[in-house]
């Protein structure tokens, strides 16, 4: 009921982001932006799962005319040493496969008809990507 700022469901993880760099801590976030004006052409954050304490789930996101630079964009992104990283992606999305594969994911499963591709719409296949890896970069 009434109204809401659009970012408001960003702004817990953007006081996270403040926080970490306050303690002198990486961030769990970085975004790709195009040199040639403001706009945000890829983001790639992380956060622990909250079902298994050594592990971390990437979430990567690249305008489709960006998905070759991001391993520039992980390659920015530290995780936790020591933690596992996991990622999903649409078994259909080529760039998103192929740009995590590129980064050293292996491909570990696919959860069937597991998620809809649009509200009230069929349910498609999502693959899961890991890597157990201190940094993405290595």
């Amino acid at each position: 009921f009434g109204r809401r700022v659009s970012d408001e469901p960003l702004l817990p993880f953007i006081r996270e982001q403040s926080a970490r760099c306050r303690a002198g801590e990486p961030g769990s976030a970085c975004v790709l932006r195009d040199r040639a004006g403001p706009a945000v052409a890829g983001l790639a954050c992380w956060r622990p799962d909250p079902l298994w304490s050594s592990t971390v789930i990437l979430d990567l996101y690249c305008h489709p005319a960006w998905w070759h630079r991001t391993p520039d964009l992980l390659r920015s992104l530290a995780t936790p040493p020591g933690l596992s990283v996991v990622a999903y992606a649409d078994t259909t999305h080529g760039a998103k496969r192929t740009a995590l594969a590129a980064a050293g994911f292996i491909p570990s499963g696919v959860l069937p008809r597991s998620l809809p591709a649009a509200p009230g719409g069929p349910a498609i296949d999502v693959a899961i990507f890991s890597r157990t890896a201190t940094a993405l970069a290595s």
